[in-house]
């Protein structure tokens, strides 16, 4: 059978930060080295990563696609300071972005073949949206 009929693995590797450092390094050396023909590689990181960060850009320049953990949920504090600094708006908004967070999360991870999580705090960090997979 020929390579490009078969499905590539998807595999998605979670990091939190891209700064110069060895687990950084790591991932960037492995994604540099991954045959694309056999691997669809993904990175999942935070929300607020640092895009300036030393392998943020190298990385994206390496056509591998960078997700965000946490799904964007609009603040109003600019358009409306009084009601962002409600106590029940922060905390309803706070359970509606766990919510949301927990169920992209799940669905983002539902569709990779292998999950790598590159630090520990993010394997740790991943567990409720992991479930029994």
């Amino acid at each position: 059978m020929a390579l490009a009929a078969e499905r590539r693995v998807r595999l998605l590797f979670v990091i939190n930060q891209f700064p110069q450092g060895g687990s950084e390094r790591y991932l960037f050396e492995v994604c540099s080295a991954l045959d694309r023909r056999l691997f669809d590689v993904h990175i999942l990181t935070r929300r607020d990563v640092d895009r300036a960060g030393f392998y943020h850009q190298r990385i994206e320049n390496l056509g591998i696609p960078i997700h965000a953990i946490r799904p964007h949920v609009p603040n109003i504090k600019r358009f409306a300071p009084a009601i962002a600094s409600w106590r029940p708006y922060r905390v309803g908004r706070n359970r509606i972005s766990s919510w949301l967070a927990r169920w992209y999360n799940a669905e983002v991870l539902r569709s990779f073949d292998i999950i790598a999580c590159i630090q520990l705090e993010n394997f740790l960090a991943l567990q409720g949206a992991l479930g029994d997979h």
